[in-house]
């Protein structure tokens, strides 16, 4: 099979804060993996991040052999672009970008019966703060050095083996943040906040055995076609996460979703399903509020406030949402000077979390019945401060039925 490959800036330019990239891939798991690292390599000056143990290393290849084929390939053609001999043992993430530092985001599924026409709808605001990796330790900026977040890929993949998809990339390119694939599966991580406030976040800092958490997302979209699939690949999955921990929203075109959480520790899982109903998260553990109701203790980046605020805007709107619809009311929680400025009048305890300089670097809404994302990016600001954006574009993915 010959790789195809085909790479289109969909939104901003070197003038603006991003440029946004529409990369589509059709051919075997190894030639994408190849091209991923060939990108990593010649646009963004990225090498494989390693797990540190060469017995670790042996055992993460093991685990990705056993239960992940799919991502073995990749890390073998990605091997391929930086000269790493086959018989190594891998246990590698591709990272183009930083993510230890907390984004701020927001998810909702509306389900077909709230819709106007009749299919699911996942909404999602990625919110994170504008900033270079140097700024993250408050040293002054490095020549030359890009802004994080100011290349996301937009990453359309057509495997020899498991699902197309079509998901948002901006650190990790053998994982995602989000996506859908052509069984209108669609899966939205988040960062657990809560858990890095309470000090209790234990990241690996290294690739280590089993799936890392962007890796997760892009391992459900390969692999499952159903939120009852989706339950079980996660529940019999090794999970560890290199930076941040995260939760997860997963829903499919049947009409069924779920968030799936770990507990602070890590060592309980949590799965809270829709039952066809509305379901919003934000960055705190909803297992917490579901168990004990109102919690009164602090409200990590507002997450709760944002949730609330969400929530109150979905009920608001009449009738059945359309998808501009739904992009209007989850714009109330959408990161602009003004908003951080009224959360911060509230409650100026939180803003160790998300700073000044947050905003919405894209929203999407993925149809998980058209097998669509309809998406806008941040562009930056005017001599006003007015925030501008890109205008929204769709990308639909071939049904695989």
């Amino acid at each position: 099979m010959t790789i195809d490959i085909k790479e289109t800036v969909i939104a901003g330019g070197p003038q603006d804060y991003l440029q946004a990239t529409h990369l589509v891939l059709h051919g075997t798991n190894r030639e994408i993996g190849r091209v991923l690292g060939t990108i990593a390599r010649n646009e963004h000056g990225a090498g494989p991040e390693r797990a540190r143990d060469p017995v670790v290393a042996k055992a993460a290849r093991r685990y990705h052999h056993d239960h992940y084929p799919i991502l073995e390939e990749r890390c073998l053609g990605a091997s391929d672009a930086f000269g790493i001999r086959e018989d190594d043992e891998l246990g590698m993430v591709l990272l183009i970008g930083h993510h230890f530092v907390t984004p701020g985001c927001s998810v909702c599924y509306i389900p077909p019966h709230k819709t106007a026409d009749g299919n699911g709808l996942v909404s999602r605001n990625m919110d994170f703060p504008r900033t270079a990796q140097s700024g993250l330790f408050g040293m002054p900026p490095v020549e030359g050095e890009q802004q994080l977040y100011s290349r996301p890929y937009l990453i359309e993949m057509h495997p020899d083996q498991g699902y197309a998809s079509v998901s948002m990339c901006c650190f990790d390119l053998l994982g995602a943040l989000d996506g859908i694939n052509s069984e209108g599966l669609t899966v939205a991580g988040l960062t657990d906040e809560e858990t890095m406030e309470k000090g209790l976040a234990k990241p690996t800092l290294a690739p280590a055995v089993g799936i890392e958490f962007l890796q997760t997302i892009q391992m459900l979209l390969d692999t499952c076609a159903t939120v009852a699939e989706a339950k079980e690949a996660l529940l019999t999955t090794k999970h560890y996460y290199l930076a941040v921990p995260a939760h997860f929203l997963v829903a499919d075109r049947h009409g069924n979703s779920f968030v799936w959480e770990h507990g602070s520790h890590h060592n309980a899982e949590y799965i809270m399903d829709g039952g066809g109903d509305v379901q919003i998260v934000t960055n705190d553990l909803l297992h917490r509020v579901a168990a004990e109701g109102e919690l009164t203790d602090s409200d990590p980046g507002w997450s709760r406030e944002r949730r609330c605020r969400l929530s109150e805007a979905i009920q608001a709107s009449s009738g059945k949402l359309t998808v501009s619809e739904l992009t209007e009311a989850h714009a109330v929680v959408d990161f602009t000077p003004s908003f951080i400025s009224e959360l911060r009048g509230e409650d100026s305890k939180s803003a160790t979390i998300v700073t000044d300089g947050a905003r919405t670097m894209w929203h999407g809404v993925f149809d998980t019945g058209a097998r669509s994302l309809t998406i806008s990016f941040y562009l930056g600001e005017n001599e006003k401060g007015e925030v501008r954006r890109s205008p929204f574009k769709t990308f639909v993915l071939e049904a695989g039925d």
